[in-house]
């Protein structure tokens, strides 16, 4: 004879737990609270009231039928922007890009004992749930040498006109919040703001500089970069930043993309006689 279940579902909005991170279609996190199921999905929380199998109930084994009741459920309350365009940057799980980092004297020379490896992967795939939107989200690792990994990750995803940072994770701290990061589509001489925000290590948390804002300018849109896996067609952006507050001169960023591979490679050079500072250049990806 099957189990019967009989369910109650209260959809109560975003959640608000501490540390507790969106999660993709059909990944449940479920936990006892006062007799009652509590499942996140797609950001939501859902308390779900089963009777029914107690060794299924015990084991959180739900049967699929019910599964797809929550998702329907969440889908229509909270559809997932849709993107109908090419995109900048892949951010499909398993997508990873390997890069080699130089960084050069004031003789413009390399020096050989900083030079470095950057692994960039997105491990992780999120829905996130902003001002009642759900936005599909890369989560991009980066370790940099052979174990040495960034304190935070940094959460991107895909809208028609561009590349959007949709926030961050670390152990300490999680913030969700949407901005355009790189135009795209995007014209050459087209510019626009994009808040300051960073991860500070001491403070271990993620915060905006006040009153900070970086401005992005489209420097080129077919531009040829030759690496030695390839020639990549790349669109240009620059923006302009002090390295330290007590630096007397600005350091300009170039960062080079080509749609559809993503970052290819990044020159940081001084404002005041244009010398290469730092570069990393791609030597392999792998795109899913």
């Amino acid at each position: 004879m099957g189990s019967t279940f009989f369910l109650t579902i209260n959809i109560g909005g975003i959640c608000h737990e501490n540390y507790i991170q969106p999660f993709a279609y059909g990944e449940l996190i479920s936990k006892n609270y006062q007799d009652t199921n509590v499942v996140i999905v797609n950001n939501v929380r859902i308390s779900i009231i089963i009777k029914g199998d107690p060794h299924m109930i015990e084991n959180k084994k739900m049967p699929n039928r019910l599964i797809l009741l929550i998702l329907l459920i969440c889908s229509c309350e909270n559809p997932v922007e849709v993107v109908d365009k090419p995109v900048l940057y892949p951010i499909s799980i398993g997508n990873s890009w390997k890069y080699i980092s130089y960084t050069y004297s004031s003789r413009g020379e390399i020096l050989p004992g900083l030079t470095d490896s950057l692994v960039m992967t997105i491990d992780e795939e999120i829905l996130v749930n902003i001002e009642g939107k759900n936005y599909r989200g890369g989560v991009q690792t980066r370790r940099f040498g052979e174990n040495t990994y960034a304190k935070a990750r940094w959460i991107y995803g895909n809208l028609n006109n561009g590349l959007y940072y949709l926030g961050g994770i670390s152990e300490k701290d999680t913030i969700f919040q949407k901005f355009l990061y790189l135009k795209y589509p995007v014209s050459q001489g087209e510019i626009w703001e994009v808040p300051y925000m960073y991860y500070h290590l001491i403070n271990q948390r993620f915060e905006f500089k006040p009153s900070s804002t970086l401005r992005y300018t489209c420097k080129a849109t077919n531009e040829r970069i030759n690496t030695e896996i390839g020639e990549f067609r790349c669109l240009v952006y620059h923006f302009r930043q002090k390295p330290e507050e007590d630096v007397a001169e600005n350091w300009d960023y170039y960062l080079y993309y080509s749609p559809g591979v993503g970052l290819i490679g990044v020159e940081i050079r001084g404002d005041l006689v244009n010398d290469l500072k730092y570069k990393i250049v791609l030597v392999d990806y792998n795109i899913k």
